[in-house]
């Protein structure tokens, strides 16, 4: 699973993180997008936060210091979910085999978080947006179902993750 989607994330170059919020995100409680993240920084494929803009200014309020960041940024793939018990078993078992626990798993994933939620904050607080690159397609980005979607798709047929 690690290596089909691991070449999947490399193809595409880069992972467009989808967050409803920076504390408390949907997106960290998802296993797929965990390991999404985990597997971007295994093959040094860079992470970027896309926020609906109607939700941006709610983000630049809520975390004012390193231990604000820290709990934002925490992840618990042990606990998170997926929409088909299978995946989650799945992905949680491969983690499980490999680790041992999923302390590395949140370990490398919280440290990701913490520096794309950083350059977030200060993009924000400095009133610019994101890289002209992502900035000109966020309207087709946010239309577009996310890589771990897509990958699901493309290995199960249906529609979720």
């Amino acid at each position: 699973l690690a290596v089909s989607f691991g070449n999947n994330v490399k193809t595409i170059g880069k992972i467009w993180m989808l967050m409803d919020s920076l504390q408390q995100s949907t997106y960290t409680s998802r296993i797929w997008c965990v390991f999404e993240i985990f597997v971007a920084r295994k093959h040094d494929v860079p992470c970027t936060i896309l926020i609906d803009p109607e939700k941006q200014d709610e983000c630049d309020h809520g975390i004012n210091s390193l231990e604000e960041l820290d709990e934002a940024c925490r992840v618990h793939a042990e606990h998170a979910t997926a929409s088909y018990a299978q995946d989650e078993e799945g992905i949680k078992k491969e983690i499980l085999e490999q680790f041992g626990t999923f302390d590395e798993v949140n370990r490398v994933v919280e440290k990701e978080l913490r520096s794309v939620v950083t350059d977030t904050l200060l993009r924000l607080r400095s009133g610019t947006t994101a890289s002209s690159d992502s900035s000109q397609n966020l309207p087709h980005l946010l239309s577009m179902p996310s890589c771990s979607k897509t990958f699901h798709q493309t290995q199960h047929g249906k529609d979720g993750y």
